[in-house]
């Protein structure tokens, strides 16, 4: 993993691989459609975009940078983003079953299609990619003061 998009790829890659599996199983056991389960996507998101961010700013040691940092995690995001509506689109195409449950389950399913859908996964997966980016920048942007007093830089505030 020698680049930014190496990494970001890879591990976006294996979120992907974790959301499906977990889609699989909830799809399996007919859980699909209950919203509570369905957080935990959020979990295994996070997870991914946390992850990648970390394991960038272990390469990269005393040199990491906020904004490098953070493009790890959002474009991380976005792997997972267009792959997961991807899966989701053939899944949905290829069992048109599933879509007529989404049809008959979900709140304005009448107004469904596998492209809607689609744009739906894609929204929601960059958007809490986004947002988990962010929160793990604050997390992992420095680990205590020392590292400012070190700068030499004076953040302190003063009348």
């Amino acid at each position: 993993m020698k680049t930014i998009e190496s990494r970001s790829f890879r591990y976006g890659v294996l979120t992907t691989a974790v959301l499906i599996a977990y889609f699989m199983i909830m799809k399996a056991f007919g859980l699909v459609h209950n919203f509570e389960l369905r957080a935990f996507n959020a979990i295994i998101m996070f997870t991914g975009v946390f992850l990648s961010i970390r394991s960038y700013k272990k390469w990269k040691g005393n040199n990491f940078q906020f904004l490098k940092g953070a493009g790890v995690g959002l474009m991380t995001s976005l792997v997972v983003a267009v792959l997961f509506s991807i899966f989701v689109t053939a899944y949905v195409g290829l069992n048109p079953a599933f879509l007529t449950e989404i049809k008959q389950t979900e709140p304005q399913g009448i107004h469904l299609n596998e492209w809607a859908i689609a744009i739906i996964i894609f929204i929601e997966a960059a958007a809490s990619g986004f947002l988990f980016t962010y929160m793990s920048m604050q997390w992992l942007k420095s680990p205590n003061m020392s590292d400012l007093e070190e700068s030499g830089t004076d953040y302190s505030y003063s009348n």
